[in-house]
Protein backbone atom coordinates (compact mmCIF):
# COMPACT_ATOMS: atom_id res chain seq x y z
CA UNK A 1 0.00 0.00 0.00
CA UNK A 2 2.71 2.61 0.71
CA UNK A 3 4.68 2.03 -2.69
CA UNK A 4 1.12 2.78 -4.04
CA UNK A 5 0.42 5.55 -2.35
CA UNK A 6 4.46 7.32 -3.42
CA UNK A 7 3.45 5.92 -6.62
CA UNK A 8 0.03 8.02 -6.46
CA UNK A 9 1.50 10.90 -4.80
CA UNK A 10 4.68 11.05 -7.39
CA UNK A 11 1.76 11.42 -10.49
CA UNK A 12 0.27 14.25 -8.67
CA UNK A 13 3.68 16.04 -8.46
CA UNK A 14 3.00 18.14 -11.30
CA UNK A 15 -0.07 19.33 -10.17
CA UNK A 16 0.98 20.41 -7.00
CA UNK A 17 4.02 22.12 -8.83
CA UNK A 18 1.49 24.15 -10.85
CA UNK A 19 -0.74 24.80 -7.82
CA UNK A 20 2.26 26.35 -6.28
CA UNK A 21 3.83 28.32 -9.42
CA UNK A 22 -0.34 30.17 -9.83
CA UNK A 23 0.46 31.20 -6.25
CA UNK A 24 3.49 32.47 -5.25
CA UNK A 25 5.90 35.30 -5.73
CA UNK A 26 8.97 33.30 -8.22
CA UNK A 27 9.46 30.20 -9.48
CA UNK A 28 11.73 29.14 -6.89
CA UNK A 29 8.94 29.85 -3.88
CA UNK A 30 7.06 27.88 -5.96
CA UNK A 31 9.79 24.99 -6.30
CA UNK A 32 10.55 25.43 -2.45
CA UNK A 33 7.01 25.08 -1.37
CA UNK A 34 5.70 21.95 -3.96
CA UNK A 35 8.83 20.49 -1.70
CA UNK A 36 7.40 21.42 1.03
CA UNK A 37 4.41 19.70 0.09
CA UNK A 38 6.01 16.62 -0.57
CA UNK A 39 7.97 15.95 1.76
CA UNK A 40 5.27 16.19 4.58
CA UNK A 41 3.05 14.09 2.73
CA UNK A 42 5.75 11.51 2.33
CA UNK A 43 6.74 12.06 6.10
CA UNK A 44 3.15 11.12 6.91
CA UNK A 45 3.09 8.22 4.82
CA UNK A 46 6.35 7.05 6.15
CA UNK A 47 4.88 7.39 9.73
CA UNK A 48 1.92 5.36 8.40
CA UNK A 49 -0.62 8.00 8.49
CA UNK A 50 -4.58 6.39 7.30
CA UNK A 51 -5.72 8.15 4.35
CA UNK A 52 -9.34 7.68 3.58
CA UNK A 53 -9.49 10.01 0.69
CA UNK A 54 -5.31 10.53 -1.13
CA UNK A 55 -6.75 13.35 -3.62
CA UNK A 56 -8.69 15.67 -0.97
CA UNK A 57 -5.63 14.61 1.11
CA UNK A 58 -3.03 16.24 -1.27
CA UNK A 59 -5.22 19.11 -1.14
CA UNK A 60 -5.86 19.61 2.23
CA UNK A 61 -1.79 20.04 2.81
CA UNK A 62 -1.61 22.35 -0.41
CA UNK A 63 -4.02 24.33 1.31
CA UNK A 64 -2.18 24.38 4.81
CA UNK A 65 1.34 24.96 3.69
CA UNK A 66 0.15 27.81 0.97
CA UNK A 67 -1.68 29.79 4.35
CA UNK A 68 2.09 29.34 5.92
CA UNK A 69 3.62 30.90 3.02
CA UNK A 70 0.94 33.95 2.66
CA UNK A 71 1.42 34.78 6.40
CA UNK A 72 5.59 35.26 5.59
CA UNK A 73 5.68 36.54 2.21
CA UNK A 74 4.37 39.70 0.37
CA UNK A 75 2.44 38.33 -3.03
CA UNK A 76 3.09 40.17 -6.13
CA UNK A 77 1.63 38.13 -8.42
CA UNK A 78 0.36 41.15 -11.45
CA UNK A 79 4.03 41.18 -12.21
CA UNK A 80 5.02 37.52 -12.80
CA UNK A 81 4.04 35.25 -15.68
CA UNK A 82 4.13 31.64 -15.69
CA UNK A 83 3.59 29.51 -18.98
CA UNK A 84 3.90 25.37 -18.07
CA UNK A 85 3.20 22.60 -20.39
CA UNK A 86 0.59 20.21 -18.96
CA UNK A 87 1.29 16.62 -20.47
CA UNK A 88 -2.17 15.37 -19.81
CA UNK A 89 -5.11 14.86 -21.58
CA UNK A 90 -7.62 17.50 -20.81
CA UNK A 91 -10.33 15.35 -19.90
CA UNK A 92 -8.22 13.35 -17.62
CA UNK A 93 -9.17 16.23 -14.55
CA UNK A 94 -9.03 14.36 -10.85
CA UNK A 95 -10.69 15.51 -7.77
CA UNK A 96 -7.29 17.76 -6.64
CA UNK A 97 -8.04 20.22 -10.43
CA UNK A 98 -11.89 20.39 -9.57
CA UNK A 99 -10.58 21.85 -6.39
CA UNK A 100 -8.09 23.90 -7.31
CA UNK A 101 -9.97 25.71 -10.16
CA UNK A 102 -13.29 26.54 -8.06
CA UNK A 103 -10.88 27.91 -5.15
CA UNK A 104 -9.85 30.43 -7.83
CA UNK A 105 -13.31 30.92 -9.00
CA UNK A 106 -14.92 31.47 -5.31
CA UNK A 107 -11.69 34.07 -4.89
CA UNK A 108 -12.16 36.00 -8.35
CA UNK A 109 -16.06 36.34 -7.43
CA UNK A 110 -15.92 37.21 -3.59
CA UNK A 111 -13.22 40.11 -5.13
CA UNK A 112 -16.03 41.18 -7.50
CA UNK A 113 -18.49 41.76 -5.10
CA UNK A 114 -16.69 44.35 -3.65
CA UNK A 115 -16.33 46.53 -6.55
CA UNK A 116 -19.24 48.83 -6.67
CA UNK A 117 -22.82 48.55 -9.16
CA UNK A 118 -21.13 50.73 -12.01
CA UNK A 119 -17.65 49.44 -12.15
CA UNK A 120 -19.18 45.66 -11.79
CA UNK A 121 -21.44 46.20 -14.94
CA UNK A 122 -18.88 47.22 -17.30
CA UNK A 123 -16.54 44.56 -15.93
CA UNK A 124 -19.57 41.97 -16.94
CA UNK A 125 -20.76 43.58 -20.38
CA UNK A 126 -16.62 43.65 -21.31
CA UNK A 127 -15.75 40.29 -19.84
CA UNK A 128 -18.76 37.89 -20.09
CA UNK A 129 -20.97 40.03 -22.64
CA UNK A 130 -17.62 40.27 -24.72
CA UNK A 131 -18.94 44.08 -25.51
CA UNK A 132 -17.08 46.73 -26.80
CA UNK A 133 -16.03 49.82 -25.23
CA UNK A 134 -17.80 51.85 -27.58
CA UNK A 135 -20.88 50.17 -27.12
CA UNK A 136 -20.46 49.78 -23.07
CA UNK A 137 -20.23 53.58 -23.20
CA UNK A 138 -22.99 54.21 -24.99
CA UNK A 139 -25.09 51.88 -23.17
CA UNK A 140 -24.02 53.38 -19.84
CA UNK A 141 -24.16 56.69 -21.16
CA UNK A 142 -20.72 57.38 -20.32
CA UNK A 143 -17.95 58.99 -22.40
CA UNK A 144 -15.64 56.61 -23.62
CA UNK A 145 -12.59 58.04 -21.62
CA UNK A 146 -14.35 57.54 -18.80
CA UNK A 147 -15.16 53.75 -19.64
CA UNK A 148 -10.66 53.25 -20.18
CA UNK A 149 -10.26 54.66 -17.24
CA UNK A 150 -12.91 52.50 -15.02
CA UNK A 151 -11.69 49.13 -16.47
CA UNK A 152 -8.13 49.89 -15.94
CA UNK A 153 -9.25 51.14 -12.50
CA UNK A 154 -10.96 47.52 -12.38
CA UNK A 155 -8.10 45.58 -13.15
CA UNK A 156 -6.10 47.46 -10.52
CA UNK A 157 -8.67 46.85 -8.13
CA UNK A 158 -8.87 42.95 -8.50
CA UNK A 159 -5.19 42.62 -8.31
CA UNK A 160 -5.23 44.70 -5.28
CA UNK A 161 -7.94 41.88 -3.54
CA UNK A 162 -6.55 39.38 -4.76
CA UNK A 163 -3.11 39.92 -3.32
CA UNK A 164 -5.54 39.99 0.16
CA UNK A 165 -5.62 36.35 0.19
CA UNK A 166 -8.07 36.91 2.83
CA UNK A 167 -11.11 35.04 4.01
CA UNK A 168 -14.57 36.32 4.50
CA UNK A 169 -14.88 38.06 7.94
CA UNK A 170 -15.94 35.56 11.10
CA UNK A 171 -19.42 37.17 10.74
CA UNK A 172 -19.94 35.40 7.18
CA UNK A 173 -20.05 32.11 8.67
CA UNK A 174 -20.54 32.53 12.50
CA UNK A 175 -23.14 35.90 12.90
CA UNK A 176 -23.81 37.32 16.57
CA UNK A 177 -27.12 37.11 18.02
CA UNK A 178 -28.39 40.51 19.96
CA UNK A 179 -31.70 42.03 20.96
CA UNK A 180 -32.55 45.63 21.12
CA UNK A 181 -34.58 47.29 22.92
CA UNK A 182 -36.17 51.11 22.68
CA UNK A 183 -37.35 53.23 25.43
CA UNK A 184 -39.14 57.14 24.24
CA UNK A 185 -41.87 59.19 23.74
CA UNK A 186 -42.15 59.73 20.06
CA UNK A 187 -41.85 57.06 17.31
CA UNK A 188 -41.69 59.00 14.10
CA UNK A 189 -39.03 56.48 13.24
CA UNK A 190 -38.90 53.36 15.00
CA UNK A 191 -35.52 52.17 15.34
CA UNK A 192 -36.07 48.79 15.57
CA UNK A 193 -37.64 48.89 11.72
CA UNK A 194 -33.64 49.30 11.26
CA UNK A 195 -32.41 46.07 12.66
CA UNK A 196 -35.26 43.73 11.34
CA UNK A 197 -32.45 41.28 9.46
CA UNK A 198 -29.85 39.60 11.31
CA UNK A 199 -27.58 41.14 8.61
CA UNK A 200 -28.41 44.79 9.69
CA UNK A 201 -27.77 43.37 13.29
CA UNK A 202 -24.16 42.13 12.16
CA UNK A 203 -23.34 45.50 10.30
CA UNK A 204 -24.38 47.13 13.60
CA UNK A 205 -22.55 45.31 15.61
CA UNK A 206 -19.00 44.85 13.68
CA UNK A 207 -18.98 48.93 13.38
CA UNK A 208 -19.33 49.21 17.11
CA UNK A 209 -16.55 52.09 18.27
CA UNK A 210 -14.71 50.24 15.33
CA UNK A 211 -15.30 52.71 12.14
CA UNK A 212 -15.77 51.01 8.81
CA UNK A 213 -15.95 51.58 5.55
CA UNK A 214 -18.47 49.96 2.87
CA UNK A 215 -15.74 47.48 1.74
CA UNK A 216 -14.87 46.65 5.35
CA UNK A 217 -18.99 45.53 5.56
CA UNK A 218 -18.41 43.32 2.69
CA UNK A 219 -15.41 41.37 3.22
CA UNK A 220 -16.33 40.90 6.81
CA UNK A 221 -20.25 39.67 6.06
CA UNK A 222 -19.30 37.93 2.98
CA UNK A 223 -21.91 39.97 0.75
CA UNK A 224 -21.91 41.91 -2.19
CA UNK A 225 -21.18 46.13 -1.96
CA UNK A 226 -24.39 47.24 -3.32
CA UNK A 227 -26.11 44.77 -1.13
CA UNK A 228 -24.38 46.87 1.87
CA UNK A 229 -24.76 50.12 0.70
CA UNK A 230 -28.60 49.51 0.45
CA UNK A 231 -28.73 48.13 4.04
CA UNK A 232 -26.03 50.65 5.71
CA UNK A 233 -28.46 53.32 3.87
CA UNK A 234 -31.78 52.04 5.26
CA UNK A 235 -29.42 52.29 9.25
CA UNK A 236 -28.79 55.73 8.93
CA UNK A 237 -32.37 56.59 7.53
CA UNK A 238 -33.00 55.05 11.19
CA UNK A 239 -30.10 57.20 12.71
CA UNK A 240 -29.09 54.11 13.67
CA UNK A 241 -25.40 54.18 12.04
CA UNK A 242 -23.78 57.74 11.10
CA UNK A 243 -20.78 58.40 9.17
CA UNK A 244 -17.23 59.93 10.42
CA UNK A 245 -15.20 61.44 7.52
CA UNK A 246 -15.33 58.32 4.87
CA UNK A 247 -16.41 55.60 7.42
CA UNK A 248 -19.49 54.55 9.48
CA UNK A 249 -19.96 54.06 13.08
CA UNK A 250 -22.97 52.88 15.24
CA UNK A 251 -25.01 55.73 16.84
CA UNK A 252 -26.00 53.86 20.05
CA UNK A 253 -24.61 51.24 22.74
CA UNK A 254 -23.91 47.72 22.01
CA UNK A 255 -22.99 45.13 24.83
CA UNK A 256 -21.10 41.69 24.91
CA UNK A 257 -22.04 39.12 27.55
CA UNK A 258 -18.66 40.11 29.30
CA UNK A 259 -20.05 43.92 30.07
CA UNK A 260 -23.82 42.42 30.41
CA UNK A 261 -22.14 39.49 33.25
CA UNK A 262 -20.11 41.96 35.13
CA UNK A 263 -23.51 44.56 35.97
CA UNK A 264 -25.79 41.74 36.38
CA UNK A 265 -22.99 40.35 39.07
CA UNK A 266 -22.59 43.78 40.91
CA UNK A 267 -26.48 43.87 40.67
CA UNK A 268 -26.61 40.31 42.43
CA UNK A 269 -24.21 41.80 45.27
CA UNK A 270 -26.89 44.23 46.33
CA UNK A 271 -29.97 42.62 45.61
CA UNK A 272 -30.31 40.30 48.38
CA UNK A 273 -30.68 43.85 50.50
CA UNK A 274 -33.02 45.43 48.37
CA UNK A 275 -35.87 42.45 48.27
CA UNK A 276 -35.61 41.68 51.92
CA UNK A 277 -36.11 45.47 52.09
CA UNK A 278 -39.37 45.25 50.14
CA UNK A 279 -40.65 41.95 51.75
CA UNK A 280 -40.52 43.70 54.50
CA UNK A 281 -42.33 46.60 53.79
CA UNK A 282 -44.97 44.49 51.78
CA UNK A 283 -45.18 41.99 55.48
CA UNK A 284 -45.66 45.17 57.51
CA UNK A 285 -48.41 46.60 55.19
CA UNK A 286 -50.75 43.65 54.70
CA UNK A 287 -54.18 45.60 55.35
CA UNK A 288 -52.88 48.18 53.30
CA UNK A 289 -52.22 45.98 50.10
CA UNK A 290 -55.45 43.87 51.04
CA UNK A 291 -57.92 46.92 50.61
CA UNK A 292 -56.10 48.29 47.58
CA UNK A 293 -58.27 48.54 44.68
CA UNK A 294 -60.85 46.09 46.20
CA UNK A 295 -63.64 48.58 44.78
CA UNK A 296 -63.20 47.29 41.58
CA UNK A 297 -61.73 43.84 41.69
CA UNK A 298 -61.88 40.93 44.39
CA UNK A 299 -58.61 39.05 43.78
CA UNK A 300 -56.19 37.72 46.47
CA UNK A 301 -53.37 39.70 48.40
CA UNK A 302 -50.94 37.16 46.69
CA UNK A 303 -52.65 38.11 43.01
CA UNK A 304 -52.27 41.99 43.81
CA UNK A 305 -48.48 41.47 44.97
CA UNK A 306 -47.39 40.98 41.14
CA UNK A 307 -48.60 44.46 40.07
CA UNK A 308 -47.74 46.05 43.85
CA UNK A 309 -43.91 44.79 43.94
CA UNK A 310 -43.02 46.20 40.43
CA UNK A 311 -44.84 49.26 41.59
CA UNK A 312 -43.02 50.13 44.47
CA UNK A 313 -39.54 49.47 42.77
CA UNK A 314 -40.46 51.52 40.11
CA UNK A 315 -41.18 54.29 42.46
CA UNK A 316 -37.55 53.92 43.46
CA UNK A 317 -35.98 53.33 39.69
CA UNK A 318 -38.04 55.97 37.81
CA UNK A 319 -37.95 58.97 40.33
CA UNK A 320 -35.96 61.19 37.70
CA UNK A 321 -37.42 61.22 34.59
CA UNK A 322 -34.62 61.39 31.98
CA UNK A 323 -34.91 63.27 28.50
CA UNK A 324 -34.44 60.46 25.28
CA UNK A 325 -32.06 61.58 22.83
CA UNK A 326 -33.67 63.86 20.19
CA UNK A 327 -33.31 62.09 16.25
CA UNK A 328 -33.02 63.62 13.19
CA UNK A 329 -36.29 63.17 12.77
CA UNK A 330 -38.32 64.86 15.67
CA UNK A 331 -38.44 61.60 17.94
CA UNK A 332 -36.74 61.04 21.26
CA UNK A 333 -36.10 57.95 21.41
CA UNK A 334 -33.09 55.94 22.92
CA UNK A 335 -31.87 52.48 21.75
CA UNK A 336 -29.46 50.05 23.03
CA UNK A 337 -28.28 46.10 21.77
CA UNK A 338 -27.51 43.68 23.98
CA UNK A 339 -26.11 39.69 23.21
CA UNK A 340 -28.17 36.92 23.41
CA UNK A 341 -26.71 34.37 25.83
CA UNK A 342 -28.05 30.96 27.68
CA UNK A 343 -26.38 32.30 31.59
CA UNK A 344 -28.32 35.35 31.43
CA UNK A 345 -31.61 34.29 30.81
CA UNK A 346 -31.10 30.85 33.52
CA UNK A 347 -33.64 31.10 36.35
CA UNK A 348 -34.62 34.73 35.29
CA UNK A 349 -37.72 36.78 34.43
CA UNK A 350 -37.74 39.09 31.33
CA UNK A 351 -39.57 41.62 32.71
CA UNK A 352 -40.85 44.60 30.44
CA UNK A 353 -43.91 46.88 30.12
CA UNK A 354 -46.33 48.40 27.61
CA UNK A 355 -49.01 51.27 28.84
CA UNK A 356 -51.77 53.21 27.20
CA UNK A 357 -52.55 56.47 28.44
CA UNK A 358 -55.92 58.88 28.40
CA UNK A 359 -57.84 61.30 30.42
CA UNK A 360 -59.34 58.25 31.95
CA UNK A 361 -56.96 56.96 33.23
CA UNK A 362 -53.93 54.49 32.53
CA UNK A 363 -53.38 51.16 31.43
CA UNK A 364 -50.11 49.08 31.81
CA UNK A 365 -49.04 45.16 30.70
CA UNK A 366 -46.08 44.14 32.24
CA UNK A 367 -44.26 41.16 30.18
CA UNK A 368 -43.44 38.74 32.53
CA UNK A 369 -41.63 35.98 30.17
CA UNK A 370 -40.84 33.47 32.44
CA UNK A 371 -40.41 29.05 31.05
CA UNK A 372 -44.24 28.27 31.73
CA UNK A 373 -45.75 31.72 31.94
CA UNK A 374 -45.24 32.69 28.60
CA UNK A 375 -47.97 30.72 26.98
CA UNK A 376 -49.85 32.08 29.45
CA UNK A 377 -49.90 35.82 29.04
CA UNK A 378 -52.58 37.49 26.98
CA UNK A 379 -50.77 40.49 24.52
CA UNK A 380 -51.18 43.69 25.07
CA UNK A 381 -53.42 44.48 22.23
CA UNK A 382 -55.30 41.93 22.92
CA UNK A 383 -56.45 44.42 26.48
CA UNK A 384 -55.49 47.26 24.76
CA UNK A 385 -57.86 46.89 21.44
CA UNK A 386 -60.65 47.06 24.03
CA UNK A 387 -59.24 50.23 25.99
CA UNK A 388 -62.92 52.08 25.66
CA UNK A 389 -65.27 49.94 26.41
CA UNK A 390 -62.72 48.75 29.59
CA UNK A 391 -63.16 51.87 30.71
CA UNK A 392 -66.46 52.43 29.92
CA UNK A 393 -67.52 49.44 32.00
CA UNK A 394 -65.04 50.52 34.94
CA UNK A 395 -67.03 53.90 35.12
CA UNK A 396 -70.20 52.30 35.01
CA UNK A 397 -69.36 48.96 37.30
CA UNK A 398 -72.58 49.38 39.42
CA UNK A 399 -75.38 48.93 36.34
CA UNK A 400 -74.10 45.50 36.50
CA UNK A 401 -73.92 43.11 33.97
CA UNK A 402 -78.01 42.69 32.41
CA UNK A 403 -77.96 46.60 31.43
CA UNK A 404 -74.44 46.90 30.48
CA UNK A 405 -74.98 44.33 27.87
CA UNK A 406 -77.92 46.18 26.16
CA UNK A 407 -75.42 47.90 24.38
CA UNK A 408 -74.26 44.94 21.58
CA UNK A 409 -70.55 46.70 21.21
CA UNK A 410 -70.15 46.26 25.55
CA UNK A 411 -72.44 42.85 25.33
CA UNK A 412 -69.32 41.53 22.84
CA UNK A 413 -66.46 42.82 24.55
CA UNK A 414 -67.45 41.45 28.25
CA UNK A 415 -67.72 38.07 26.36
CA UNK A 416 -64.78 38.34 25.55
CA UNK A 417 -63.04 39.47 28.61
CA UNK A 418 -64.81 36.50 30.43
CA UNK A 419 -63.31 34.13 27.77
CA UNK A 420 -59.74 36.00 28.55
CA UNK A 421 -60.39 35.75 32.45
CA UNK A 422 -60.10 39.23 32.50
CA UNK A 423 -63.48 39.58 34.09
CA UNK A 424 -65.87 37.67 36.38
CA UNK A 425 -69.57 37.85 35.81
CA UNK A 426 -71.34 36.68 39.33
CA UNK A 427 -75.16 37.29 39.57
CA UNK A 428 -75.29 40.33 37.25
CA UNK A 429 -72.16 41.60 39.03
CA UNK A 430 -68.99 42.53 36.93
CA UNK A 431 -65.58 41.94 38.91
CA UNK A 432 -62.59 42.37 37.22
CA UNK A 433 -59.97 39.88 37.44
CA UNK A 434 -57.08 42.06 37.38
CA UNK A 435 -55.84 44.84 39.86
CA UNK A 436 -57.76 48.17 39.13
CA UNK A 437 -57.34 50.83 41.22
CA UNK A 438 -57.81 54.86 41.82
CA UNK A 439 -54.84 57.07 41.56
CA UNK A 440 -55.78 58.37 44.87
CA UNK A 441 -54.98 54.85 46.39
CA UNK A 442 -51.48 54.88 44.74
CA UNK A 443 -50.87 57.90 46.47
CA UNK A 444 -51.32 56.50 49.78
CA UNK A 445 -49.59 53.57 48.80
CA UNK A 446 -46.38 55.49 47.42
CA UNK A 447 -46.22 58.16 50.83
CA UNK A 448 -46.73 54.86 53.29
CA UNK A 449 -43.46 53.65 50.88
CA UNK A 450 -41.82 56.66 50.82
CA UNK A 451 -42.21 57.14 54.61
CA UNK A 452 -40.85 53.79 55.79
CA UNK A 453 -37.24 52.29 56.67
CA UNK A 454 -37.24 50.13 53.92
CA UNK A 455 -37.83 53.24 51.15
CA UNK A 456 -34.10 54.24 52.58
CA UNK A 457 -32.52 51.08 52.92
CA UNK A 458 -33.31 50.14 49.05
CA UNK A 459 -32.49 53.76 47.49
CA UNK A 460 -28.87 53.57 49.32
CA UNK A 461 -28.66 50.34 47.52
CA UNK A 462 -29.65 51.22 44.37
CA UNK A 463 -27.56 54.55 44.39
CA UNK A 464 -24.84 52.52 45.16
CA UNK A 465 -25.42 50.34 41.74
CA UNK A 466 -26.30 52.56 40.25
CA UNK A 467 -23.00 54.55 40.28
CA UNK A 468 -20.78 51.20 39.69
CA UNK A 469 -23.19 50.29 36.82
CA UNK A 470 -22.43 53.29 35.41
CA UNK A 471 -18.63 53.19 35.98
CA UNK A 472 -18.71 50.11 33.77
CA UNK A 473 -20.48 51.36 30.94
CA UNK A 474 -18.30 54.18 30.82
CA UNK A 475 -15.10 52.28 30.69
CA UNK A 476 -16.70 50.16 28.02
CA UNK A 477 -18.16 52.71 25.67
CA UNK A 478 -16.58 54.90 23.09
CA UNK A 479 -16.18 58.45 23.63
CA UNK A 480 -18.82 59.67 20.97
CA UNK A 481 -21.17 58.10 22.74
CA UNK A 482 -21.10 59.35 26.50
CA UNK A 483 -23.83 60.96 26.62
CA UNK A 484 -25.54 57.80 25.80
CA UNK A 485 -24.50 56.35 29.05
CA UNK A 486 -27.10 57.17 31.49
CA UNK A 487 -30.34 56.01 29.81
CA UNK A 488 -28.15 52.52 28.99
CA UNK A 489 -27.93 52.83 33.09
CA UNK A 490 -31.21 52.77 33.43
CA UNK A 491 -32.40 50.07 30.66
CA UNK A 492 -29.81 47.76 33.21
CA UNK A 493 -31.04 48.93 36.56
CA UNK A 494 -34.34 47.70 35.28
CA UNK A 495 -33.13 44.19 35.68
CA UNK A 496 -33.81 44.74 39.53
CA UNK A 497 -37.49 43.92 38.68
CA UNK A 498 -36.38 40.44 37.19
CA UNK A 499 -34.47 39.91 40.80
CA UNK A 500 -37.42 41.06 42.43
CA UNK A 501 -39.52 38.78 41.43
CA UNK A 502 -37.41 35.85 41.57
CA UNK A 503 -36.62 36.67 45.35
CA UNK A 504 -39.78 37.07 46.20
CA UNK A 505 -40.83 33.89 44.39
CA UNK A 506 -38.27 32.02 46.21
CA UNK A 507 -39.62 33.53 49.32
CA UNK A 508 -42.86 32.20 48.77
CA UNK A 509 -44.14 35.93 48.48
CA UNK A 510 -45.38 35.70 44.56
CA UNK A 511 -46.33 32.81 43.14
CA UNK A 512 -48.35 31.83 40.08
CA UNK A 513 -50.63 28.25 39.44
CA UNK A 514 -49.14 26.39 36.59
CA UNK A 515 -52.99 24.98 36.06
CA UNK A 516 -54.33 28.16 35.12
CA UNK A 517 -54.89 28.22 31.61
CA UNK A 518 -54.74 32.33 31.64
CA UNK A 519 -52.37 34.61 33.91
CA UNK A 520 -53.77 38.09 34.39
CA UNK A 521 -52.01 39.28 37.07
CA UNK A 522 -49.69 40.71 35.14
CA UNK A 523 -52.07 43.56 34.07
CA UNK A 524 -53.52 46.82 36.06
CA UNK A 525 -55.41 49.84 35.58
CA UNK A 526 -55.41 53.13 37.11
CA UNK A 527 -58.23 55.38 37.23
CA UNK A 528 -57.80 59.18 37.47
Amino acid sequence: MREEIIKKLMENADKIFFYCVKRCNSRSDAEDLSQDILLDILVNINKGIEIKNFDYYIWKVCKNHFSKYIINKVIERDTINYYEDINEPADNINILDNLVNQEEITIINSSIKLLSADYANILYSYYVEDRTLSFIANELNLPLGTVKRRLFDIRNKLKEYLKMERLNGKKTFMPEYYSFSASGTDFTTSPHDGVDSLLSMNILIHSFNNPCSLEDYSLELGISLPYVKDFVKKLEKHYLIKKIGDKYVTNFLIFNKEVILQIMSKQLENNLIISNALINFINNNQELIKEFGKKYTNISIDKKLWIISLKLINMLLYKEKREYTLRGDGSKWNFIGQEQFDERSKNLFFIGVDSNQDINGSLAYWEIYKNELISKLITFGEINSNLINIEFIINNINLGYKELSKNKELCDCIKQLVDKQLLIVNNDKIIFNFLVYDKIELEILKKEFENSKEYSIIDDELKKTYNEVKNILLEYSPIYLYEEVENAVDTFMCNYRCFLIKQLMDNKQLYFDLDDSIFTYNIEYMKK
